[in-house]
């Protein structure tokens, strides 16, 4: 177990995650500082090429390994998962390249170990410093996102794309990611909502300048993003999201047909083309709407086995 000295904050037991991918140059600084706030570090090393985990472990920190690249989400699973073995009242996650100071920890910390909340997230908008040294057009795309998030979860937050964030046990216990991307930053506030549980906001500072700012793949990264609002705006109002263009492809099958009858009425001639549009929107239009019903139906039972989830943590 790695130790911090004066990391316990009225007797409160803090373990620190942090994914790591490539990031040699900066993960041994990172897990040092974090060391001094919490009790205990942990770092996966998610299928890195270089010293990563090595670093990681002359800093401090004990080191869980994949074997191969596997995304933000599938370490930050690993790492919550393992952190229940500490029996920790709070779980911070922090990036490893630096971006989050480690002496924002007892800030983040602070909301759960007074009873507050259950789920708390360092914002960079909360911060004047920390807003100035977001570049404009990532400023853009995570605002345009917390906000498609805010109205998704109901959840009143300014940065939903912020990986400094705490966990109470009960959260860590409650919250299954599942997305192995970084769609799971969207997840687990939308889980958090679906839970009821008290989601914080506070301020922390953001550092950009000289950082490489993220080793996973950016294109890939914002695809998975896209996917998981979409896949989130579906499982949030299913009959909506798949009724409505179920409907439409209903009302474009019938123009097609009632063409295809036009036709024929007069000249007897029928219109394979038209029968084939007819039908195949006509097919899309059922099974669009059999998956709105189908996950409406999930949906229910989702929600009430984490209300007995939740109660079963209480």
């Amino acid at each position: 177990m790695s130790e911090g000295k004066g990391s316990s904050r009225e007797g409160a037991k803090i373990v620190a995650c942090i994914p790591a991918y490539n990031e040699e140059e900066t993960i041994g600084e990172v897990v040092s500082c974090a060391r001094r706030y919490v009790d205990v570090v942990l770092v996966c090393d998610d299928g890195s090429t270089d010293r990563t985990a090595e670093r990681a472990e002359m800093a401090g920190a004990i080191v869980l390994r994949h074997p191969r690249n596997r995304g933000y989400g599938a370490a930050l699973r690993t790492l919550l998962t393992a952190a229940l073995e500490y029996d920790p009242d709070v779980v911070v996650t922090l990036d490893a390249d630096g971006q989050h100071d480690p002496a924002d920890i007892p800030s983040i910390a602070a909301p759960i170990i007074e009873g507050r909340a259950d789920v708390v997230i360092g914002s960079r908008f909360l911060s004047s410093d920390s807003r100035k040294e977001v570049p404009r057009y990532r400023e853009l795309g995570i605002r345009v996102i917390t906000k498609v998030a805010s109205g998704i979860s109901g959840l009143d937050i300014s940065d939903s794309q912020s990986g400094f964030r705490a966990f109470s046990k009960r959260a860590v216990r409650s919250i299954k990611i599942m997305d192995d991307g970084m769609g799971a930053t969207l997840e687990v506030i939308q889980q958090a909502a679906a839970l009821g549980l008290r989601v914080e906001e506070v301020p922390v500072v953001i550092r950009y300048r000289g950082l490489e700012t993220s080793t996973y793949n950016p294109i890939r990264q914002g695809l998975g993003l896209l996917l998981k609002l979409a896949d989130l705006i579906g499982w949030r109002r299913p009959l909506v999201s798949f009724g409505v263009p179920a409907a439409a492809s209903l009302i474009v099958s019938m123009v097609f047909t009632v063409k295809l009858l036009r036709i024929f009425n007069l000249t007897r001639y029928f219109s394979v083309p038209l029968a084939l549009l007819s039908t195949a929107f006509g097919i899309v239009s059922a099974i669009l709407f059999s998956t709105g019903v189908t996950i409406y139906a999930v949906k229910k039972a989702v929600r009430e086995e984490m209300k007995m989830r939740l109660a079963s943590h209480r």
